[in-house]
């Protein structure tokens, strides 16, 4: 709160760090969230240390509007069965309309 008041733009919850000092870090972040929203504070959440997508995603949930993690936490958000069977049959589809 003493960051938002002061005028930070960010604000940075380390949740990776708050959960390995048995901390509940997404918790933090939706407390600060809620915090943030009673007050009308503007300052924005950037939820650092996310060790895994659906870390991530909770953290969105829970009101972050930025996201850090490394790369291969990124890669997974979007490297999924789904997605290359999706992608798949779309390209398979173009190629049948290109003929």
């Amino acid at each position: 709160v003493l960051a938002a008041k002061a005028g930070a733009t960010y604000v940075s919850p380390f949740v990776g760090r708050l959960d390995d000092q048995s901390v509940a870090g997404l918790e933090v972040v939706r407390s600060i969230s809620e915090l943030y929203r009673i007050h009308g504070v503007r300052t924005q959440i950037l939820s650092a240390s996310i060790r895994s997508v659906q870390r991530a995603v909770r953290s969105w949930y829970n009101g972050a509007q930025i996201c850090t993690m490394p790369p291969k936490v990124f890669d997974q958000m979007y490297d999924h069965i789904l997605t290359d069977k999706g992608l798949e049959i779309f390209d398979n589809d173009w190629k049948q309309v290109q003929q």
